[in-house]
């Protein structure tokens, strides 16, 4: 990377009796050059706003003032506020304040005398008075080269080494070259909690910016693996080297055992140029510290730096913090913050960031934002398999663009997650022979079988990592250094007990085992083919589907959700079955374009993400598991919507693979099984009826019509959930012309909603297709809930998506909305 020079702006203040403002003004234009170049910034009382108190305001400005020129003449010496502004530079001076004082002698005086044992260089040259030169812009050249040389010994002081910065900015991703981390970053959303408080239920502070953290005097900044936490504290480094503040950044695990102010003195020198003690002499300095350990010594750096650091934030993982620093007494000043995954809004700005830089600078529309953005969220956060933090969501862009750097097609996870686990055994030291990362792969697939085992089976005896390890030695060829980096605690796949160090590593591997396809493994699946509704199980067949290509397995996914929900019919959404929904659908079909701009929409959709995340998180107290095997309804639902995203994925990874007959099929049974879901409960008027009709005789406080308009709202919700979470498991664009193929056979109302909606999320933008499609559908079905349902659903993709206004003025005319000027203008 290029060199960025330091932005340190020296401050100067004038000291200087008001009968010698001329000479005050006649230095200012002096220093003018070296003000425009941004080396120097100058202040004095005629700054003063009226009002203001004199004296403060003097006092302040000298306290925060690198360069101090005092202008002495006869009237500065006699002048009571001028000697008050030289004690106070004095007093700051003799308190090690990086402060420069610059007497300037204007005017013959008793100068010597009154310096006295300050031995100051004056200026002009052996302080010959300005107004003695026979040309005293001679005078004023000899100032402004003095006064040029302080401030650029200012700005080297803190000016960054460019190997520094080259440290901060350096990441594991590469796009044609390595990317930097100022063009990645997106800020971490971090929550402190009092230290005072640390019950889970005790409200939390959200830290939303860089500034906001930095109010804090001392922090500790905690999260999981692979959270951020470095990339903060790098961002906060570059920060406040580009805003020249002064700080310096220390990496604890390069620290010494006997680390005192001499390691901070190397640690400086290693960044910056300039002198230290200098340096040292400044205000607000900050110590960014990553990697807290468990050293004991540890603790003895820190107090020491706090009597030379104003501000101290440190980085650790949330292990270390609760095992050695959370009850910490000399710790007690620092807050206590923790990192958060990433919010669907910063999420999507990681997401624009990244295509931005792999588009040649060109910025993403915001269709192909939207197709990366779902397979990102099916594959990290619908799953849960990891967390939303900034790694994993790039290191899925970076595997994706690596096999397919133009088109950015992501459509399966394995691949994702065995790069990562790659990466992560080459960084603990494996060899990157494929012998030996095979040997370890192996390794950890028999422990996952093994894992699985105990779990499973009613064993009461408790895993022991070491007979495991001893047992598998007597089977295969595995040296115990590769175990020994195995359990590596910075990038090895185990913990030291033999557990994954985390889940998405436990069923990737159990995954690979079961796809051996042997007589143990299949009888496996099917049992977990039955029970899809418990997370242990979907999570194990998503990887694996990806392990396999044996289509016995989809057979068995396929049969299950066939035979699920038998008895219930698929919903057709014709009139007949949407009387319900009559009441509502009037009011789908009004104007309900946002005023807005396409960003603030999607920012504001996006949160609505967070908010309904935040809801489940809270109402995960009873797992799916506790249903009950002879409540053949509940596990039939929960069977046909875990079958259908898992059905999904097999689309998405597997589509390459499969016959477009065999596609269709699959898209078929999807369909035939999410459609029963919608009729699941209350599929129709007369349903409704006597279910209010049952209610209001048990709770005849309430008036009958309104448990009325209640199930008929739940009825419609019910609905467009399923249909929702229809389109978005078939959603998969290489394979749209065999999906709308399905739906347009089919030709019910309902399918014809889903094929336009599969359309609509698909598209990077509206086209002639999309307004076609709709075009017929409004044309077959006079219906007021199918034209309410697009009129809303057509709405709300032209909120939060830009696209050419000739089409968006054609789609408002077809949905009976009138042209208003401006609006399109965001997507023109």
């Amino acid at each position: 990377m290029t060199s960025q020079p330091s932005s340190y702006v020296a401050k100067l203040f004038y000291s200087y009796s008001h009968k010698d403002s001329q000479h005050r003004h006649k230095m200012e234009q002096s220093l003018s050059i070296l003000k425009s170049d941004g080396l120097l910034h100058d202040w004095s009382d005629k700054s003063i706003l009226p009002g203001q108190n004199i004296t403060t305001a003097i006092d302040a400005q000298l306290d925060t003032s690198n360069i101090i020129v005092f202008l002495l003449s006869p009237d500065f010496l006699a002048s009571k506020a001028c000697l008050h502004e030289w004690e106070r530079a004095k007093t700051l001076a003799d308190g090690n304040a990086p402060i420069f004082r610059i007497p300037i002698v204007v005017r013959p005086c008793a100068w010597n005398d009154f310096l006295g044992e300050d031995d100051l260089l004056a200026l002009p040259s052996d302080g010959r008075p300005i107004v003695s030169f026979p040309d005293p812009d001679d005078a004023w050249l000899q100032i402004h080269e003095g006064i040029k040389t302080v401030a650029e010994e200012l700005r080297a002081t803190f000016s960054p080494k460019d190997e520094f910065l080259a440290a901060l900015e350096y990441t594991d991703f590469i796009s044609e070259g390595h990317l930097a981390l100022s063009d990645l970053f997106v800020f971490l959303p971090l929550a402190e909690r009092s230290r005072q408080d640390a019950s889970l239920g005790s409200p939390k502070q959200r830290i939303r910016s860089a500034d906001q953290l930095l109010q804090r005097k001392h922090a500790i900044i905690h999260g999981d693996d692979r959270s951020g936490k470095t990339a903060l504290t790098r961002h906060i480094a570059l920060l406040l080297v580009h805003s020249a503040q002064p700080v310096i950044f220390v990496d604890l695990k390069q620290m010494p055992t006997d680390a005192d102010i001499n390691f901070l003195k190397r640690t400086y020198h290693s960044q910056f140029h300039g002198d230290f003690d200098l340096w040292r002499q400044q205000p607000t300095k900050t110590l960014v510290v990553d990697n807290l350990s468990g050293r004991p010594d540890t603790l003895d750096f820190l107090t020491a730096a706090a009597e030379v650091f104003d501000r101290i934030l440190i980085a650790a993982s949330s292990n270390i913090y609760f095992a050695y620093y959370r009850d910490e007494a000399r710790l007690a000043s620092y807050h206590e913050i923790e990192i958060l995954p990433l919010t669907h809004s910063i999420q999507e700005s990681l997401i624009r960031k990244r295509l931005y830089l792999t588009n040649g600078g060109k910025e993403p529309m915001d269709g192909l934002v939207d197709r990366i953005e779902e397979r990102i969220n099916t594959v990290i956060i619908d799953n849960h398999i990891v967390p939303r933090y900034p790694f994993y969501v790039l290191c899925i862009l970076q595997t994706y663009e690596a096999f397919m750097p133009t088109g950015l097609s992501i459509s399966s996870y394995g691949h994702c997650y065995h790069a990562l686990i790659v990466a992560g055994l080459i960084r603990a030291g494996i060899s990157r022979h494929d012998s030996d990362i095979n040997a370890c792969l192996n390794f950890a697939e028999h422990l996952a079988s093994t894992l699985y085992h105990y779990r499973e089976t009613e064993n009461e005896e408790t895993f022991n990592f070491q007979t495991f390890v001893a047992s598998y030695g007597d089977q295969y060829h595995m040296p115990r250094s590769m175990v020994s980096r195995l359990t590596a605690p910075d990038f090895g796949l185990l913990n030291v007990d033999g557990s994954f160090r985390t889940e998405y590593m436990y069923y990737f591997f159990l995954g690979r085992h079961l796809a051996k396809g042997g007589k143990e493994q299949r009888e496996t699946i099917a049992r977990m083919c039955d029970a899809t509704y418990i997370d242990a199980n979907y999570l194990t067949l998503l990887f694996t589907i990806h392990h396999t290509n044996d289509e016995d397995i989809i057979d068995e996914i396929l049969l299950r959700t066939m035979t699920a929900l038998g008895g219930v019919d698929a919903a057709m959404l014709d009139k007949g079955e949407t009387r319900r929904f009559q009441e509502l659908a009037a009011g789908l079909q009004g104007d309900f374009l946002s005023r807005e701009s396409v960003g603030y929409e999607r920012r504001k959709e996006r949160e609505a993400r967070d908010h309904a995340g935040d809801w489940e998180e809270e109402d995960a107290g009873r797992p799916i598991e506790d249903v009950r095997d002879e409540d053949a309804k509940s596990t039939g639902i929960y069977r046909v919507w875990k079958n259908n995203e898992i059905m999904g994925q097999i689309l998405r990874n597997k589509y390459g693979n499969i016959t477009k007959q065999r596609i269709e099929e699959i898209v078929s049974i999807m369909t035939e099984g999410g459609l029963r879901l919608v009729n699941v409960v209350l599929k129709d008027e007369e349903e409704i009826q006597k279910m209010a009709q049952f209610l209001w005789t048990k709770n005849p406080e309430y008036e009958f019509e309104h448990i009325l308009r209640e199930l008929r709202t739940f009825a419609f919700v019910w609905t467009m959930l399923n249909v929702e979470h229809l389109v978005k498991s078939v959603n998969v664009p290489e394979i749209a012309e065999s999906v709308v193929t399905v739906l347009r056979e089919a030709n019910t109302p309902a399918c014809n909603l889903i094929g336009y909606f599969v359309l609509l999320d698909a598209a990077l933008e509206l086209t002639t297709r999309e307004r076609d499609a709709l075009a017929d559908i409004l044309k077959q079905h006079d219906d007021p809930f199918v034209k309410g349902v697009l009129s809303i659903r057509t709405q709300r993709y032209m909120n939060t998506h830009r696209s050419r206004g000739s089409v968006e003025q054609s789609v408002w005319s077809l949905l009976g909305i009138k042209y208003k000027a401006g609006i399109v203008s965001d997507g023109a």
